[in-house]
């Protein structure tokens, strides 16, 4: 059952994996981990003008992480550079929604994107 239900675990994790080896950055990046609050975790994972941000929240409690915050790390390294961003995959459907600058982490859930100055 949970092989045919693309939002069961075992294809969320299936898709994790699939994400490690397609892409380079979780190889070779350099890794940030940050804890803005309790309960949630971020990691920012850059390499060759690229990153890919999970944030995990694993909270009882909504989580905003905020646009503009992944934008300014972009142009701290000289570039300035606007990231094109792509949400790779979500725990569960509703694990967050988007607000003008904000994005919303539902509680005890977990969100990945990545980031190309391309």
């Amino acid at each position: 059952q949970q092989m045919e239900d693309k939002d069961s675990l075992f294809s969320y994790v299936s898709e994790l994996v699939h994400i490690r080896t397609e892409e380079e950055i979780l190889a070779n990046g350099s890794c940030k981990v940050e804890a803005p609050c309790a309960g949630v975790i971020i990691l920012t994972r850059a390499y060759d003008g690229k990153k890919i941000r999970a944030v995990i929240n694993f909270s009882e409690n909504e989580y905003e992480d905020r646009k503009d915050a992944v934008q300014h790390e972009a142009g701290k390294d000289g570039k300035g550079m606007r990231l094109k961003e792509k949400l790779l995959i979500l725990s569960r459907p509703d694990a967050f929604s988007e607000t003008e600058g904000t994005r919303i982490i539902s509680a005890r859930s977990s969100a990945v994107w990545r980031y190309s100055d391309e």
